[in-house]
């Protein structure tokens, strides 16, 4: 029971959300815990408490850009849950491409880290 109230009263560390609009109703919503635990979920709405069900990336270390309503994100980690509810929204992951810190936003791309 000691045990249990301890391990009730212990957080993960401070947090921080961010929530980025993109084209045809798409959200990126990250996720920072001091704890090196971050995330980013993709979405259809803007709502950070409804990440339940959205699938996310571990890394926030990818590039991604909005081509015809769909997501495309290269250099990324493998995506999780990813049965996204709404089929609304296409996710296309691409590691083939070259795109880098130095090109990318000369390729349309934008960084999730900068955002």
């Amino acid at each position: 029971m000691i045990l249990g109230i301890a391990i009730s009263s212990c957080t993960l560390g401070d947090k921080s959300e961010k929530v980025i609009k993109l084209d045809c109703g798409i959200y990126l919503k990250v996720v920072r815990w001091s704890t090196d635990n971050q995330r980013t979920y993709i979405s259809d709405n803007s709502i950070l408490k409804d990440t339940l069900n959205e699938p996310y990336y571990k890394a926030l270390d990818f590039f991604y850009k909005v081509d015809n309503c769909s997501l495309i994100i290269l250099k990324a980690d493998s995506l999780n849950r990813s049965q996204l509810k709404n089929p609304k929204i296409n996710i296309q992951q691409e590691w083939a491409k070259k795109v880098d810190f130095k090109n990318y936003d000369s390729l349309g791309f934008d960084n999730i880290m900068y955002k």
